[in-house]
C-alpha cells in the first residue's frame, strides 16, 4: 500500500500541468459555447430553460470530448514510461508491478472527474451569466455528471491498456477517436447503445428526474457493460503489466 501512494505522488507531479489543464477546459468550454448558441433557439413549451441548455452543453461533450480526452489523458499517463525505456527502469525498483498499474489508473480516473467538474462548473456559470441558475435542480445535473464518470470507466481502462501496449502517441488517440466517432449514431440506437462502452458516457449524462435514483444508468447495463467491461479491461491491463517480461 505504501508503495501505491508514493507512486500515486510520483505519477500527479510528473504530469504536464499546464497541458492536462488546457485539455481539461477545451471539453467543457467549447460544450458551453454550445449551450449558448442554444440559447437563440425555440425552446419546448414543456421543457424548462435550464434543462433544455444542459442537454444542448451535454450532447457534444458526452458524445465526443469526453471519451476523446479520456484516451488522451491515458496516452499522456504513459507517454514518459515510453520514452527511452523507462517501463524497465520503473520495474527495476523495488516496487510492486501492480501498484505502477494502480497508480496510473487512479490518476487517469482522477482526471475525468475533475473534467466532469469543470463541466458543470462552465454550465453553471453559463447559467448565472444568464440568469437561470436560480431554476436549476442541483440534483439532476450533479447525479448526471456523477453517472457520466461511472460510466466511463471501461473506456479509462482499455484506453490505459492500449497506451500501455504501444509506445507511439499517436496510435491509441487514432483508436480512440476511430471508436468514439460511431457515438453520433449508436447513442442513439435503443438496440446498439446499451452494449457500446463509448456511447455510455452520453447515455448515463442524460438528465433523469430526481425521482430516479443516485445513477442514472440501467442495471443491466451498469453492471454488466460498465463494471463488467471496466473489470475485464482493468484486468487485462494488469495482467500485461505483472506478467509481461520487460528484459
Amino acid at each position: 500500500m505504501r508503495d501505491f501512494f508514493v507512486l500515486l505522488c510520483a505519477e500527479w507531479k510528473k504530469l504536464q500541468k499546464g497541458l492536462i489543464l488546457s485539455l481539461l477546459l477545451i471539453g467543457p468550454i467549447l460544450s458551453t459555447l454550445v449551450g449558448l448558441t442554444s440559447l437563440s433557439m425555440d425552446i419546448p413549451a414543456d421543457m424548462p430553460k435550464w434543462i433544455f441548455v444542459y442537454q444542448m452543453t451535454m450532447n457534444n461533450y458526452a458524445w465526443l470530448f469526453y471519451p476523446i480526452m479520456t484516451g488522451v489523458f491515458a496516452a499522456l499517463i504513459c507517454r514518459n514510461e515510453h520514452t527511452q525505456g523507462a517501463w524497465k527502469l520503473l520495474f527495476t525498483w523495488p516496487i510492486s508491478r501492480s501498484s505502477v498499474w494502480l497508480s496510473k489508473a487512479t490518476i487517469l480516473m482522477i482526471l475525468t472527474a475533475l473534467s466532469q467538474l469543470l463541466f458543470l462548473g462552465m454550465y453553471y456559470l453559463l447559467a448565472i451569466t444568464q440568469g437561470f441558475a436560480e431554476n436549476i435542480e442541483a440534483t439532476v445535473v450533479w447525479r448526471s455528471a456523477f453517472s457520466g464518470w461511472i460510466a466511463v470507466l471501461p473506456v479509462v481502462a482499455l484506453q490505459l491498456w492500449v497506451s500501455h501496449l504501444w509506445k507511439s502517441f499517436g496510435v491509441p488517440l487514432v483508436i480512440n477517436i476511430l471508436l468514439s466517432i460511431p457515438n453520433i449514431f449508436t447513442a442513439q440506437s435503443e438496440q446498439f447503445s446499451p452494449w457500446y462502452p463509448w456511447s455510455q458516457p452520453y447515455s448515463a449524462m442524460i438528465p433523469e428526474p430526481t425521482e430516479s435514483g443516485i445513477l442514472s444508468i440501467e442495471p443491466m447495463t451498469l453492471w454488466v457493460v460498465i463494471f463488467g467491461g471496466f473489470l475485464l479491461a482493468f484486468g487485462g491491463g494488469w495482467l500485461h503489466t505483472t506478467r509481461r517480461d520487460w528484459t
